[in-house]
């Protein structure tokens, strides 16, 4: 209904209502036009009044309605037009049209209480308040379900049938049922009058009219009995003890698969219509069929008569149910009226029967099971059952096999023993026997031997069957030993420069036996990865360095001696080490005085002799004295070619010989050098730090960060970068890439002067750790990274560092040796060889932070290996070698810097100048020349290495300069 209206008032008020709103809006009409012409005054007051809204309703005021079209009408007077909307206020929605009483119209809501508005005008265009009326709408049907499982068959008379009805809109009206129903609600009897399928339709409306889908329940009514008959029963007389019957049972509804039975034999319930175990005598079957829902059919019965004994036989002995011999039977039978029988017929394994008397001794029996049958007649030729008797005839003894037993040498306290039976039939017993003492006498086919004592043992099996058949024994001899071998190894000679080497090793174990066989085992170094070996211990290939091995033996039994460890020894294959350290490498003007330095090492072996030699022209003078680390000062005094051959043989025979030559020339030749700064300008320089990062660098490492301003701060007004890796070229190590600038997180590979930071950035990476591998080759490593650095492959950060007109410089900090390891170049000059290749047309200085050929023993014996190659390098490329047990390593950094510096501005000479006047200076002279007009400058900051000078400033002034010198002039 309306619920506008309904909220408080009832329909009356709501009439009057609508009454007092048009009333209202006259009297306002009469007062907006009082002041208007006196001729209109009485016609508009007499109209206004008169407009009465009786009322507004739909669909004649019903409450639902299943349509959204619906009927809408008017009751008002005097009204000229009215406007209809779904609008609340009646301000859109709709349009002015003549009065009517009743008009069609959509409502503009579904599924909810849905309201229609109007609003209405005089001939003067008065309008009255907005009105309205609602009404329910519903068109969603309502669902009906059965409320319970009906059963698809039924004997019953009758049944409950339960309903759900459910609506969501106007609420269930009316359930309309079949006209068979008597009692239509939701739970309602139903009668099953007559056998059949019965199907019912029933429906639901609710209140705004709307149908639900039928539901048509469906089921079966069956009251009607099966039939039942016999098809098939036994003769009415027989001497059988068995009787079957089959039937015929049919049904108007239910499958034959579905029909029960009920059968009684006698007095007795029978659980099947094959019968078995009857006796003699009058018997009788009954029969009653049951359907699916329950219904019997009528009973049938059959009687018949088994009236005829038959005769009774036994044994009275028959062969045991295994044997090895033939045996015999004895048997006897009575008759029904308990008289002797007429005859016996015999049956051996399934052969026809024939006469026999008792006793009866078969013949040619079987191997394995045997089968004998017997059966007796009486003198009326009724023949008794068959009596039968199986046994086994065996005359195979068992024959055994070891599946698990002892090895012949056992270290175990406790042995399992486990045999194979192979038997015919069936096996009795298996005895095992440990020392000839019974430790096992069952059916069982294994045993655990337990508690054995260090000793020699036999174990003996053998297996009866349960014939009596006896196996042959089986035996096994095993000696037990608890005891690990004693291992003795021949002392090694040391040192040695054999790299193969045979070792006398032995072994004695407390069981003294030719087939107790022991086992060899060596590990070299401390590889950890032992190899077995027969005596001789013979080690091939051994590496240069100290050696120790270990050897263990295992018995045949498992036991493992103690390892043994030899002497440590030392395996010397290369010859002493001959480094030059100052000599002359070019010509030298006759009558100079030169002194040549030289350190010989060997650091495996040691030295045992060494031998200088010195020849003028081929011919050979005065040897001059020859210790380890020495000078020889020599005065040159004749034109010509001069040799000067170091001979070193070491404690285990290898032999080295290095020789330096140069010439004497009798006169010298001027050159001048003349070159404009601005042409040759270029202060780029990449500087690669080198690392050792093995386990002995942990304090060096420390003071390179300490001292590393020094060497930043001497690189100013250089355009520098600076990369780190280390001396680890394993896989695991940096192997020449360069290493991530701390933090890792910077993403930065090197550092230039404009890096924010850069400096602490560069101090914090120094320190590289000490994780890294032993084998410390920083050449390698710097090879390594040039090969990186020209690569098209991967390698991003190293291309980047590398710049094409840059001077390329490297700086190894290390307390070893390059030529100590396998792997790394032995020398300097395939080193530099290498690195031509690489950077053919760049400048290449290197420095080393090592320990020198000259530092105390105190200084050789902290670190690892003297770094003659690093040395060697740093001085063919001008650079420095210096101390790292030095305590001033901020001096070090800078010299280094300042030698980098003086590598930028360096210029190559056609020649090595020399002090050609004799005023003890070599003569050398560089000027600035500056304009024409102006006075030269001499440059005095200069060092001069065989022909590079090096400026150790930057020149800074454009313009020109020149270089005057002297050389010697060569000797044919």
């Amino acid at each position: 209904m309306d619920n506008f209206w309904n909220t408080e008032l009832g329909g009356f008020m709501k009439k009057n209502i609508m009454l007092i709103y048009a009333v209202v809006g006259s009297l306002s009409l009469l007062f907006f036009f009082q002041n208007c012409s006196q001729r209109f005054k009485f016609a508009e007051s007499q109209s206004l009044s008169s407009l009465k809204v009786s009322s507004i309703t739909v669909n004649n005021d019903a409450t639902y309605t299943a349509s959204d079209k619906v009927a809408v009408q008017i009751t008002v007077d005097n009204a000229e037009e009215m406007y209809i909307t779904n609008s609340p206020d009646c301000s859109t929605g709709g349009e002015w049209q003549p009065l009517a009483s009743e008009i069609p119209w959509q409502l503009g809501e579904k599924n909810i209480s849905a309201n229609v508005y109007a609003k209405f005008r005089s001939i003067y265009k008065t309008e009255t308040a907005c009105v309205s009326d609602s009404i329910i709408h519903d068109d969603i049907p309502p669902v009906l379900t059965l409320a319970q499982t009906l059963p698809v068959v039924t004997n019953a008379a009758n049944f409950e049938m339960k309903l759900s009805m459910s609506d969501d809109g106007s609420g269930i009206d009316k359930l309309i049922c079949p006209k068979e129903v008597s009692s239509c609600t939701p739970s309602m009897p139903i009668a099953n009058n007559e056998d059949g399928v019965k199907i019912m339709t029933f429906t639901v409306t609710d209140k705004a009219g709307n149908i639900s889908l039928p539901l048509v329940p469906t089921w079966i009514v069956d009251k009607t009995p099966p039939t039942l008959n016999f098809v098939m029963t036994p003769p009415s007389k027989t001497n059988q003890l068995v009787a079957s019957f089959t039937v015929n049972a049919t049904d108007n509804y239910s499958q034959t698969s579905a029909i029960t039975y009920k059968r009684v034999i006698d007095t007795q319930a029978a659980a099947d219509f094959k019968l078995s175990g009857l006796a003699p005598g009058s018997h009788n079957f009954k029969v009653v069929a049951y359907d699916e829902v329950g219904n019997a059919s009528p009973e049938i019965s059959y009687s018949w008569l088994i009236g005829i004994e038959i005769p009774n036989i036994r044994f009275i002995q028959t062969p045991t149910p295994y044997s090895n011999i033939l045996g015999q039977f004895t048997f006897t039978g009575e008759d029904q009226f308990k008289g002797p029988l007429v005859k016996f017929q015999c049956s051996l394994n399934n052969v026809n029967f024939a006469d026999c008397v008792s006793p009866h001794i078969p013949s040619a029996l079987l191997p394995g099971k045997n089968n004998f049958r017997i059966r007796g007649y009486d003198s009326l030729d009724q023949v008794s059952g068959i009596l039968e008797y199986n046994w086994v005839y065996d005359t195979t003894a068992p024959v055994l096999a070891f599946e698990i037993k002892p090895n012949e040498f056992t270290k175990n306290k406790s042995e399992p023993v486990k045999v194979i039976v192979t038997e015919a039939e069936a096996l009795d017993s298996i005895e095992f026997l440990l020392d000839n003492v019974v430790v096992s006498k069952a059916l069982l086919d294994s045993v655990v031997l337990a508690n054995l004592t260090e000793a020699k043992h036999n174990i003996t099996v053998f297996a009866t069957d349960k014939a009596g058949n006896k196996s042959a024994p089986i035996s096994s001899v095993f000696t037990s030993d608890f005891t690990a071998p004693v291992v003795t190894i021949a002392a090694v000679p040391t040192p040695t420069n054999l790299q193969n080497l045979s070792i006398p090793v032995s072994a004695v174990d407390n069981v003294v036996d030719v087939n107790n066989i022991i086992s060899f085992f060596y590990d070299l170094d401390a590889a950890n990865a032992f190899a077995p070996f027969n005596p001789p211990l013979v080690l091939k290939d051994l590496i240069n360095g100290p050696h120790q091995f270990k050897v263990y033996a295992i018995d045949k039994a498992g036991n493992q001696s103690v390892p043994v460890f030899s002497n440590s020894f030392m395996v010397d294959i290369r010859p002493p080490t001959i480094t030059f350290i100052k000599y002359p490498s070019t010509s030298l003007a006759a009558g100079s005085t030169t002194n040549i330095e030289y350190l010989i090492q060997d650091i495996e072996s040691g030295l045992k002799s060494t031998a200088c030699a010195l020849t003028i022209n081929n011919i050979p003078q005065l040897n001059p004295p020859c210790p380890a680390n020495g000078i020889f000062s020599l005065k040159v005094s004749s034109i010509g070619t001069y040799v000067y051959t170091l001979t070193a043989i070491d404690n285990v025979g290898n032999e080295s010989t290095k020789s330096i030559s140069w010439l004497t020339a009798p006169a010298f030749q001027d050159y001048d050098l003349a070159f404009d700064l601005k042409a040759n300008i270029n202060n780029k320089v990449d500087i690669l730090f080198v690392i050792d990062n093995s386990g002995s660098m942990a304090e060096e490492q420390l003071k390179i960060q300490a001292a590393f301003a020094n060497f930043t701060q001497n690189l100013a007004g250089l355009q520098w970068r600076i990369g780190i890796t280390t001396t680890d070229a394993t896989a695991n190590g940096a192997n020449g890439s360069l290493i991530p600038i701390k933090p890792v997180t910077s993403g930065l590979y090197f550092i230039e002067p404009t890096t924010v930071n850069g400096q602490q950035l560069l101090v914090d990476t120094l320190y590289t750790g000490t994780g890294g591998s032993g084998s410390e080759i920083g050449l390698t490593v710097i090879d390594r990274f040039l090969g990186k650095a020209f690569s098209v492959l991967n390698n991003l950060n190293e291309r980047a560092f590398l710049r094409p007109d840059a001077v390329f410089a490297s700086i190894v900090v290390t307390d070893s040796d390059e030529a100590q390891y396998t792997g790394g170049f032995r020398d300097a000059l395939t080193f530099l060889n290498a690195v031509k290749l690489k950077i053919p047309n760049k400048p290449y200085i290197h420095h080393s932070s090592i320990i020198l050929p000259t530092d105390s023993a105190t200084c050789k014996a902290s670190g690892e290996h003297v770094g003659s190659t690093y040395f060697n390098v740093s001085r063919d490329t001008g650079g420095i070698s210096a101390s790292i047990c030095s305590a001033d390593y901020g001096s070090q950094l800078k010299d280094f810097a300042v030698t980098i510096v003086n590598k930028i501005s360096e210029k190559t000479l056609a020649c090595a100048p020399v002090d050609s006047d004799g005023d003890g200076k070599v003569n050398i002279k560089i000027t600035y020349m500056a304009s024409v007009a102006a006075v030269p400058v001499e440059i005095t900051a200069f060092t001069l290495l065989n022909n590079i000078v090096s400026f150790t400033a930057p020149l800074s002034s454009a313009g020109d300069y020149l270089i005057k010198y002297s050389c010697l002039i060569a000797v044919p």
